[in-house]
């Protein structure tokens, strides 16, 4: 791209940039931010080179300072990854699947990242124990606790322990809380990205159907590696043993649950309702299966080809 062309698409996308974080400062919405700043950079990251897209994640950084806002180290950590990433994977046009989950992975990555750097910016506070402090300071909702007493009279005394108790397994299962809104967050600006790509008229490899989703790779030998690894986590640091263990189960589940989703569309494809029909049956069903029935059945799916024996189609 000539010189004089690049300098335009910085100028123009930095000006959005500015705009977001002056919305978003203005109505305090974290989810904004969340989903449009990795747009932005995917957006450019498609249109332009690696280099390009890397010097403007630091420039969009910079005006993020302007702001007086931690966001500078969002963007240097998960939101620069993800939409570089993104930008380049639709791009190249990788397997949508493949494409989301190594996104996914990176971001991961940079959240540790993050919560290292904001460790080392705040030397005298504790990431943990200020995560801890906040959870701790929630309180459930006064009509929630009127409905649990007018419900079991006796009910009443065990509330503080009830409530505690909610507290405890958020703080247990805070991993996978992350990992699942991050998961989530990077689905949403990879789709976002490719509905406006379209919008702008570029080619973009079309989105499978949901019927015919599969996870990418070898399932059961990259979630067997995890498991493997939580156990010997576990036993070096028995302190955490059960988070370790609980969460990486949960995962897990999380896992196939995405693969027993597709199952389920599958079969309610192949009927002869109607699409309302079709759409409530499916929302009945992931109610009825839930998280774990829906792994079960994803599992079931990935180790015996249940799809592919049904059609006598592969999903590739």
């Amino acid at each position: 791209m000539r010189k004089d062309n690049i300098m335009k698409e910085y100028s123009v996308f930095i000006l959005i940039t500015a705009g977001i974080l002056f919305v978003s400062s203005l109505i305090g919405d974290g989810i904004l931010l969340a989903i449009a700043l990795p747009l932005v950079i995917a957006l450019f990251s498609y249109r332009n080179e690696m280099r390009h897209s890397v010097v403007f994640v630091i420039m969009a950084a910079i005006v993020a300072l302007a702001f007086s806002s931690i966001v500078w180290l969002f963007i240097m950590t998960i939101y620069g990854v993800m939409g570089i990433l993104t930008g380049r994977y639709i791009k190249q046009a990788r397997r949508h699947e493949k494409a989301v989950m190594s996104i996914f992975i990176s971001a991961m990555i940079g959240v540790v990242v993050l919560l290292f750097a904001m460790q080392g910016l705040v030397a005298d506070i504790g990431i943990g124990e200020l995560v801890r402090e906040q959870i701790q300071a929630v309180q459930l909702p006064a009509q929630m606790l009127d409905q649990l007493k007018a419900a079991n009279p006796g009910l009443e005394a065990e509330v503080g322990s009830l409530e505690e108790g909610i507290k405890q397994v958020t703080l247990a299962m805070l991993p996978v809380i992350i990992a699942v809104m991050m998961f989530f967050n990077c689905l949403a600006v990879y789709i976002f990205t490719l509905f406006i790509l379209r919008l702008m008229r570029y080619k973009t490899l079309p989105l499978i159907k949901l019927s015919r989703l599969r996870l990418p790779g070898n399932p059961m030998a990259g979630t067997t590696c995890i498991i493997i690894i939580s156990l010997l986590l576990s036993w070096l640091v028995p302190r955490l043993g059960d988070t370790i263990i609980m969460n990486t189960l949960y995962i897990v589940v999380l896992i196939f649950s995405v693969q027993g989703i597709a199952v389920l569309s599958f079969f309610l494809e192949r009927t002869k309702f109607n699409r309302f029909i079709k759409g409530v049956l499916f929302v009945v069903g992931l109610f009825l299966l839930q998280v774990y029935g829906l792994g079960i059945v994803g599992w079931l799916d990935v180790g015996f080809k249940i799809r592919y024996k049904v059609s006598g189609k592969d999903l590739k």
